[in-house]
C-alpha cells in the first residue's frame, strides 16, 4: 500500500502541475484572443467607415459621368422604391385591382403594377447603390 500512496501523491503533484501549465497557457491564448477580437473590431469600424467614403464617391462619380462600372469592379445598381399612401393604393385597388386586396394590400403585387404603370399617387424615388466584387480587381483600376 505505500507504493501506491507514494504514486498517488507522485501523481497529485503531477496533476498540479499540469493544472498550473493549463492555466498559464489558457490565460495567454485568452490575452491573444482578446487582442485578436480586438483587432478584428478595429478593422471591421475602420470597413465600415471606408465602405461608407467609396460608396459616397461612387455615387459622386455615377453622377458626373454616368458610368455604372467603376475601378476595381465597383458598379453602379439603380432600384427605383415606391412611395404611396397605403389608404389610396387599397381605394384604387378595389376599383381597378381587386384581386390585390385582401383584408389589407397585397404589397408585391401591387408594386409590380405600379412599377409599370403611372398612377398619381406613386412617386418613383430612384436609389442609386454600389454593388461591392467579392475580391478586388486591382488590374482593373482606371
Amino acid at each position: 500500500m505505500k507504493k501506491e500512496l507514494e504514486k498517488y501523491y507522485e501523481n497529485l503533484k503531477i496533476i498540479e502541475s499540469i493544472k498550473e501549465s493549463l492555466k498559464i497557457s489558457r490565460e495567454a491564448f485568452e490575452e491573444t484572443l482578446t487582442n485578436q477580437l480586438n483587432d478584428l473590431k478595429v478593422a471591421e469600424l475602420d470597413n465600415i467607415d471606408l465602405k461608407e467614403a467609396i460608396t459616397n464617391k461612387a455615387i459622386q462619380e455615377y453622377t458626373e459621368t454616368g458610368e455604372k462600372k467603376l475601378i476595381g469592379g465597383l458598379g453602379i445598381r439603380i432600384t427605383n422604391k415606391l412611395n404611396y399612401n397605403k389608404v389610396d393604393a387599397i381605394d384604387w385597388a378595389l376599383d381597378n385591382m381587386k384581386v390585390a386586396v385582401y383584408t389589407e394590400l397585397d404589397k408585391k403585387q401591387f408594386e409590380n403594377y405600379a412599377k409599370c404603370n403611372e398612377l398619381e399617387f406613386v412617386k418613383k424615388i430612384e436609389n442609386i447603390g454600389v454593388t461591392f466584387p467579392k475580391e478586388f480587381k486591382g488590374s482593373e483600376l482606371k
